[in-house]
């Protein structure tokens, strides 16, 4: 497992990704990852998340995009929201 965490205007996202060996076909050149997203809201102002998306590159740095649109779901000072996402990354 690995992860990865930034900090921008007060919003901290932490990211754990988690291979799946289940799930993916190497010999198709297809892997399966699970990714957990926490959000933390470490400012004083309500915010809301209106979309988002994942820029994913492997070691020849290629790269793969996935996008969707949020939830409605406001974050208030303080509070965490915490999500999985699942892509199948195929390079």
């Amino acid at each position: 497992m690995s992860s990865s965490e930034a900090t921008t205007r007060n919003i901290r996202v932490h990211v754990e990704a988690e291979y799946d060996p289940g799930r993916s076909s190497p010999q198709e050149s297809q892997w399966f990852f699970l990714y957990t997203v926490q959000i933390t809201n470490e400012g004083p102002d309500t915010v809301q998340l209106i979309s988002r998306h994942w820029v994913i590159t492997d070691g020849a740095e290629r790269c793969t995009r996935f996008g969707a649109r949020a939830s409605s779901e406001i974050s208030r000072p303080l509070r965490q929201v915490k999500a999985l996402s699942t892509p199948q990354v195929a390079f």
